[in-house]
């Protein structure tokens, strides 16, 4: 009986402990994902761009104002890193699925062979939101345009040796950082920026 006595206590305490250091961890993340975005470089800006997405319809730059977005390179025939990096997309898209402001943006490097028609299909394949996760195709000098001018991640004569990187890009078309898809570490450094971003004044 002395034992049932003294076991709540502790019991109590223990778990007071725990919700003490939740609510300091929780603290401690917002402080960090708040704090001045002044060490984040600027390292270009995305020129305006006029593209059609999956449904067919026009899609412009401008449809991205106001709005956190991250951005990659694929075609839909890849049979190596793209069915990766849109698996990598599809964990963006659930992390953040009840966050407000965000967009991720696909490119197809292979306009030729990547219809709206054919995107919609492959979209479909990863469970995209198509009012959240935009996949875009059109002229080839236009994406070309896009990948070597906007993002300098090459060009995309050779679809095959495309860029594997991740662009994350702020609420006013500045891009904030390159991160690796194949790098887990570099992935989650896209997450936390992502979130810094979102919540920046």
């Amino acid at each position: 009986m002395a034992n049932m006595n003294i076991r709540p206590p502790f019991i109590i305490f223990g778990m007071l402990g725990i919700l003490l250091l939740g609510m300091a961890f929780v603290f401690s993340t917002a402080s960090r994902v708040r704090q001045p975005l002044a060490e984040m470089a600027t390292l270009g800006a995305v020129l305006p761009f006029e593209l059609t997405n999956s449904r067919g319809e026009p899609f412009a730059s401008s449809h991205l104002d106001g709005k956190v977005w991250v951005a990659d390179f694929i075609f839909t025939t890849c049979a190596g890193p793209c069915p990766l990096m849109s698996q990598k997309m599809a964990r963006l898209q659930r992390t953040f699925r009840r966050v407000p402001g965000l967009a991720l943006v696909s490119f197809t490097v292979d306009p030729e062979t990547d219809t709206p028609e054919v995107l919609a299909e492959y979209a479909r394949l990863f469970g995209a939101n198509p009012d959240k996760w935009h996949f875009l195709t059109g002229e080839y000098e236009a994406i070309q345009k896009i990948a070597v001018k906007s993002f300098a991640l090459g060009s995309i004569e050779q679809p095959i040796h495309h860029s594997t990187y991740f662009t994350l890009v702020d609420r006013h078309g500045n891009i904030r950082g390159y991160f690796d898809s194949n790098d887990y570490s570099s992935m989650e450094s896209l997450i936390t920026d992502i979130q810094r971003l979102l919540t920046a004044t």
